[in-house]
């Protein structure tokens, strides 16, 4: 997992409890319609707390059925699988706690942190430079980006079978689009 595909999530406050847990505020960058449902979906692989200038893998515990849960709506209580007393969760207070956006719903993936996606630049894996994004747009619930390439419009889903990662600082989105797509939009411009 590279740096681009880390969320901020949040910053671990203070411990909860003897046995390991620890209460996490959320950023309030992170979006906030995010389900619990989609929390422990989205945390059943990993979380990532950036310790000594590195990000280092923490799993869920496998102890305590709710392992992840909201104590209110800005903070929520974490069990991690190697953090078993009130010490060692001491350790973890005031480190900012990432995870995977591909473990996030679609919509959670391109609407994180309200990022503007236009101009950013669509590359396909296989087709290569696609064009440049000039909205997000919503058809019942299924996200897509609409990008010009020269005046010809292609729409490119936007969601995690598709999207392959997103770089902010440089206003990429690196795309896995279904065989033919692209070549389908641009055959009809000709």
């Amino acid at each position: 997992m590279m740096d681009t595909d880390l969320v901020l999530l949040g910053k671990i406050v203070k411990t909860h409890g003897i046995q390991g847990g620890v209460i996490l505020k959320i950023d309030s960058s992170f979006p906030e319609y995010i389900e619990i449902d989609n929390l422990s979906e989205a945390f059943q692989f990993s979380f990532s707390i950036f310790i000594d200038g590195g990000h280092v893998p923490f799993f869920p515990s496998q102890n305590f059925p709710t392992s992840i849960r909201f104590q209110n709506t800005h903070h929520l209580i974490i069990y991690f699988d190697t953090i078993h007393n009130e010490t060692l969760a001491k350790t973890l207070i005031h480190h900012q706690v990432y995870i995977d956006r591909n473990r996030l719903s679609d919509e959670e993936v391109v609407e994180d942190q309200d990022i503007d996606y236009k101009s950013y630049t669509i590359t396909d894996i296989n087709f290569g430079y696609v064009g440049v994004v000039s909205q997000l747009l919503n058809y019942s619930g299924n996200l897509l980006f609409e990008v010009f390439n020269g005046d010809t419009e292609i729409l490119v889903p936007a969601n995690s079978a598709v999207i392959q990662s997103i770089d902010d600082l440089s206003k990429t989105i690196l795309v896995d689009t279904p065989e033919g797509l692209i070549e389908l939009y641009l055959d009809k411009s000709e």
